[in-house]
């Protein structure tokens, strides 16, 4: 199993905006994202790299029609 690199949480905020915003989307509270300190927690690394992809996804795809 490939190991997944630690996702800071400047990468998180960049692309959600907020912490509540990324407690949102993940369906957990505000207060366990805000404990997870400089990165991602490991049990949300796997969620927070398939939700940051899709992100991205999205704005190539966006960028790809213009």
């Amino acid at each position: 199993m490939k190991k997944l690199n630690p996702i800071p949480m400047s990468d998180v905020l960049a692309a959600f905006g907020t912490i509540s915003n990324t407690a949102k989307v993940l369906g957990i509270s505000h207060s366990a994202v805000s404990q997870w300190g400089e990165f991602v927690c490991k049990s949300r690394i796997y969620e927070m790299h398939v939700r940051l992809a899709q992100i991205n996804h999205i704005e190539q795809s966006g960028t790809d029609n213009q």
